[in-house]
């Protein structure tokens, strides 16, 4: 993207006349990240930025799970060894048996990622949802392979704690703060820059309809023309 998009090369500070890194280079560079821990500490720095400026916002968590295919290898002419990655796994999904890991993924509701990890393709998915969803306090959707009967139990606990609190609250008598006027009136007439508007029982008389369609009149028309 870094050939034909003039956005992302201001982004990354390459010049119109400078040439784009080639894959490797970015490879080399990812895994250095990675082998001295940065990786991690980049993705918090620009998680907080985004929800500084709004683009990640605290209104619940999505969580989701991706099978991510490793090659299956083979074993060597020895018969012992084997190409096969041994921190892979298998898994079952909709009948399909696929090999290798599964990345554990938390979004807010717009899809931005705010959280992730990565594990063997045997973990269950509800293996990892707990450390994602610790601190939300507006909503969480994720499918029914994230529920168990200990989860199940902690939100029933927690819901009947919220109707408890709700129904505690709203037996509570209101007090008024305001003081309710003994009657509402309507002066008979009001001094203003189109003159004198009179009205009787709160309803203008026909001069006082006359000059305020007269002032909506030319008003219009002022808007019109300018």
């Amino acid at each position: 993207m870094l050939d034909d998009r003039i956005s992302f090369r201001r982004f990354v500070g390459l010049k119109m006349e400078q040439p784009a890194p080639d894959e490797t280079t970015f490879v080399q560079f990812r895994r250095r990240l990675n082998a001295h821990g940065h990786i991690a500490m980049l993705f918090e720095k620009t998680i907080a930025i985004l929800k500084f400026r709004g683009v990640i916002l605290e209104e619940g968590t999505c969580v989701d799970a991706t099978i991510i295919e490793a090659p299956r290898g083979r074993t060597a002419k020895d018969g012992i060894s084997s190409t096969k990655d041994k921190a892979a796994s298998y898994t079952k999904k909709h009948g399909c048996v696929s090999h290798g890991y599964k990345g554990h993924i938390s979004t807010a509701r717009n899809g931005m990622i705010k959280a992730y990890c990565y594990d063997t393709a045997s973990t269950h998915d509800s293996k990892h949802i707990d450390e994602f969803i610790e601190n939300e306090k507006h909503s969480v959707w994720a499918d029914s392979a994230y529920m168990d009967k200990k989860r199940k139990a902690a939100l029933i606990g927690a819901l009947a704690s919220l109707l408890a609190l709700t129904s505690a609250r709203a037996a509570e008598k209101m007090k008024m703060t305001t003081d309710i006027p003994v009657a509402i009136t309507t002066p008979d007439s009001v001094e203003t820059r189109l003159g004198t508007l009179k009205f009787l029982d709160g309803f203008p008389d026909d001069a006082t309809v006359e000059k305020v369609y007269d002032t909506l009149d030319f008003s219009r028309g002022v808007q019109a023309r300018v």
